[in-house]
């Protein structure tokens, strides 16, 4: 009977109520309100929905699209129905980061005050093209409290949209082929370049009478996309590229009659090349200092 006042009030709301998976998120966007559906009528469907479903992982969900979509911090994570979820997303995170040697376990130095720098998680959540959601949380530092010492430079340039589009026209007219791939985890592939210590993000502890010293970067840090870019850049040179004068982010590499060009924008990369083999033995030769994804 419920289903059938509220269906004929307000007719959009005939498929929300047969959907119950995503119809408590798809009341609550800012955009329902244009299709007519007062907010009264919105939480009257949400609390239909709720009693009515039987299985509690439904109810779960519908819980899930009324709270917002990621936690703000680490103790509202912990007031959430879905906190399981999102402790698994960041033990996931710990052992990444543990695997990946990004710190190193040390006695605390006895003849220097050290001062930590803090940590704090950010949550998301991503949806696949399947429509399954993956809940991830990612260890970031507070960059804004690194003392000078603890950082050098932080600059790292970025391609201009006239350098991409002239390299789409040059690919056009030369007949090259074009490919893009992304670097994954970037700012958390390169060595840092100064001491630095952490402090164990909320909801974890280091080993007692132990510091962590950081030993490659993190998000957060304030010099992480200048030590990413000079890994990269370093890699390039060393590969045979040439650095395009005025350029900053775009490389040229000639072999014979064969040319391959890169043209970077932070960790997103952009190719043109002549030859399939040429960029095949480039990516073979990347993916050993970096992980990339098409």
């Amino acid at each position: 009977d419920m289903t059938d006042r509220i269906t004929k009030v307000n007719p959009p709301l005939r498929t929300i109520v047969k959907d119950r998976k995503h119809s408590a998120s798809y009341l609550l966007r800012p955009d329902t309100q244009a299709t007519g559906i007062s907010p009264l009528l919105c939480y009257t469907a949400i609390c239909m929905l709720f009693t009515q479903a039987s299985d509690q992982n439904v109810q779960l969900d519908i819980l899930q699209g009324i709270l917002p979509n990621e936690p703000k911090n680490y103790r509202e994570e912990r007031r959430r129905p879905d906190r399981d979820r999102w402790q698994e997303a960041r033990e996931r995170e710990m052992q990444t980061l543990e695997r990946n040697g990004t710190w190193i376990l040390e006695d605390a130095p006895t003849d220097r005050v050290i001062n930590p720098l803090p940590s704090q998680w950010v949550y998301k959540k991503k949806i696949s093209s399947s429509g399954d959601v993956r809940y991830k949380a990612r260890m970031v530092l507070r960059g804004d409290l690194q003392f000078d010492h603890e950082f050098k430079d932080t600059y790292s340039p970025t391609a201009r949209v006239t350098s991409t589009r002239t390299l789409i026209s040059i690919a056009t007219q030369q007949g090259l082929s074009l490919r893009s791939f992304d670097v994954e985890a970037a700012f958390v592939s390169a060595d840092v370049d100064c001491e630095i210590y952490i402090q164990p993000p909320p909801g974890h502890s280091f080993p007692p009478g132990k510091v962590a010293r950081l030993q490659r970067s993190l998000y957060g840090l304030r010099q992480a996309s200048a030590l990413y870019w000079n890994k990269m850049q370093t890699f390039l040179t060393t590969y045979g590229f040439e650095q395009v004068a005025d350029e900053g982010t775009l490389f040229c590499l000639r072999s014979g009659n064969d040319v391959l060009y890169v043209s970077m924008y932070v960790d997103d990369a952009l190719v043109a090349f002549s030859s399939d083999r040429m960029y095949q033995r480039f990516l073979t030769a990347l993916r050993k200092e970096f992980t990339l994804s098409s």
